[in-house]
């Protein structure tokens, strides 16, 4: 599968289970056969492919390598990345793309010249404000750069490498930078994505295929070329449905057939000899890996299935040689609580998990006022094709989270508000503990921020989506204003800003604005005060509702972010209103640390995590113990499925 829009994606976002059996064989052994003779074969593994955004590799034709989107300037808003190539035999990675301060941006979907020598591939640049389609060969050499109005997705070659098969993308989708940090591109035109060819030789593009407004939206919606060149696959959802159909449309778009319906099936791509098609289908309740024969652009024969159960898998791909690749991977994040003496800020507890479910999921906890309820979201602990595509996901590849309310009297656990979808995330109790926001995609996949009854789960909008990212939703201590984090452009410029909202008649003002920055933005509201904290550019400042009476707390060094929260929500006010709770990052560590509200000396209070982030803080009612999220450990692995062409 290629990435989303700059080639990015969370996998959040974040923001992400295989198939146990399969993952466990896959991890103890490298290499799984069957009785057919089908041959599972790890070909590139480790938290090096999760970290660099694997979901943008693809293999090349002989198989002998992985091109990949290599981080170049991790942590920064502006993230940069270089095109990476993944020598399979030899294990190593080399960066074939020059990247400097004249020429940074993001690379997205990649695609193989049919001789292996050349690549084309997306990038966005960050300085010029514009889309490329760019072409280069694979030592790096002889660039070349064709712009475009539009983000130019390739998806394959020709045969004879005189045109590339490129998705023309006007819808409005989402960019994932880190975790949670995201910004959503512009949608353009009538908002439909378009199927073009871009000649190699100069660049111009020829649409021929407008795609359906769901597909859009889809779960899966990438294309994959016949190696003839003659078809396009692809599956998309019909009528009000959510499960996933097969088409077939013609190199000029004048010919298209459903080729696979029923169930919710994707595609995984064609046989060297563009005669057979295969494709993942949950119709026989797993997720198996299916074959049918196409002939002249419609099936022939029955489907037939050639691997049980594998699993959510991000399809790559066929190679030249007939080996079937996927991706697929873990994303963990478990919430834990500590107690803290109240005043010297030290732990004085070792730190334990939250709940008795959902170990490497449970995210985005928060206490009710009376603290005898814990709110929380469950994750998808993989990344990868959910079972179904029901329902579609902003945050691309994955299931939506869930939310979920635990009673701390009982043990009681329960889903509330499954209607919910998408990117749900960060619940925060309402002061009068009647209500709970939450920010997620309504039912009709558009984002925003929630009320969710807790008895009834009935959900109710508060701050409609506009195009915008929210982040780090708070309530003002009379529970009348929502205070919120917002990415927006304008003037063609990037902003980001502090919002606060009369939820009663939707009138907003800003408390903060600034341009965009390499440094997170991060607030939090005082429980007892109309005190908001703000962390933006490495300075830590506390200002009114009102935006009056901004005082400094911190500044950090800008050349070497010590005071860097990593991601939003390492940012959490005391329950008395007095200090200030923060994330620090000290090497490879991440340390929560406390400062007076009204200003002082800043306290480490002997919690740090190694090598993972720290986030989500929350204060208990009690005034001692604290809530927090230990997450960021991601792994993914490349696998190929051969021999099982007959």
């Amino acid at each position: 599968m290629k990435s989303t829009y700059f080639g990015v994606r969370l996998l959040i976002v974040l923001l992400f289970p295989p198939a146990v059996v399969q993952s466990q064989k896959h991890e103890q052994h490298g290499e799984v056969g069957t009785a057919s003779g089908m041959l599972l074969r790890q070909i590139w593994a480790g938290p090096d492919l999760g970290r660099n955004y694997g979901n943008n590799t693809t293999p090349s034709p002989d198989g002998r390598y992985i091109a990949f989107n290599e981080l170049i300037s991790p942590g920064h808003f502006e993230v940069t990345t270089g095109l990476g190539i993944h020598d399979v035999a030899a294990g190593t990675n080399r960066v074939i793309t020059k990247v400097n301060a004249d020429d940074t941006g993001f690379i997205g979907a990649i695609a193989w010249a049919p001789d292996g020598q050349r690549l084309a591939y997306q990038w966005y640049s960050w300085k010029a404000r514009r889309n490329e389609l760019r072409v280069i060969k694979l030592d790096g050499s002889s660039m070349r750069v064709y712009p475009s109005d539009d983000p130019l997705e390739p998806i394959a070659w020709t045969p004879d490498a005189g045109k590339i098969l490129v998705v023309v993308s006007k819808h409005e989708r989402i960019l994932f930078l880190d975790l949670v940090r995201y910004v959503r591109s512009p949608k353009t035109g009538d908002g439909l994505d378009r199927l073009a060819w871009v000649s190699e030789a100069d660049g111009s593009i020829r649409t021929f295929k407008t795609l359906p407004a769901r597909h859009s939206e889809d779960i899966q919606r990438w294309p994959s070329l016949s190696p003839d060149g003659k078809y396009i696959a692809y599956s998309r959802t019909q009528g009000a449905s959510q499960n996933r159909d097969i088409f077939v449309v013609s190199d000029d778009g004048e010919r298209e057939t459903a080729v696979v319906e029923h169930a919710d099936n994707y595609v995984l791509g064609w046989a060297p000899n563009s005669k057979l098609l295969f494709f993942a289908s949950d119709r026989n309740e797993t997720i198996d890996v299916w074959q049918i024969g196409v002939v002249d652009g419609k099936a022939e024969g029955l489907p037939q299935r050639l691997k049980r159960d594998i699993g959510q898998v991000e399809p790559m791909g066929v190679n030249a040689k007939g080996a079937l690749y996927y991706r697929f991977g873990d994303f963990l994040t478990d919430s834990y609580e500590a107690t803290l003496e109240p005043i010297t800020g030290k732990m004085l507890s070792a730190p334990k998990p939250m709940g008795n479910r959902f170990g490497g999921s449970f995210s985005s906890p928060d206490w009710s006022p009376d603290g005898r309820w814990l709110v929380h979201i469950v994750l998808p602990a993989a990344f990868g094709h959910p079972a179904s595509g029901r329902p579609p996901s902003s945050f691309g590849a994955r299931p939506p989270a869930k939310l979920f309310i635990l009673s701390l009297e009982t043990g009681e656990e329960k889903q509330i508000a499954p209607q919910l979808r998408g990117t749900v995330v960060r619940p925060r109790w309402r002061p009068n503990g009647k209500s709970i926001s939450v920010q997620a995609s309504g039912e009709n996949g558009r984002e925003g921020i929630f009320s969710v009854d807790p008895d009834t789960g009935s959900v109710e909008p508060l701050v409609p989506g506009d195009g915008s990212g929210f982040r780090n939703t708070g309530w003002s201590v009379d529970g009348n204003s929502l205070v919120y984090e917002k990415y927006f452009a304008q003037g063609g410029k990037s902003h980001m800003a502090v919002v606060v909202r009369r939820v009663d008649t939707g009138e907003e003002h800003q408390i903060f604005l600034a341009p965009y920055t390499a440094r997170p933005l991060v607030s939090a509201v005082s429980p007892v005060t109309d005190q908001v904290a703000i962390l933006a550019d490495d300075r830590l400042s506390v200002t009114s509702i009102s935006g009056q009476n901004t005082r400094e707390l911190l500044q950090g060094n800008l050349a070497e972010p010590e005071w860097l929260a990593e991601v939003p929500g390492s940012l959490a006010w005391t329950r008395d209103g007095r200090y200030i709770l923060f994330a620090k990052t000290n090497g490879d560590r991440r340390e929560l640390w406390r400062i007076p509200a009204e200003g002082g000396q800043a306290v480490f209070t002997g919690l740090s995590v190694a090598g993972r982030n720290l986030y989500f803080l929350r204060s208990h009612p009690d005034g001692r113990r604290i809530g927090f999220v230990v997450g960021g450990s991601r792994t993914a692995e490349i696998w190929a499925m051969e021999n099982f062409l007959y």
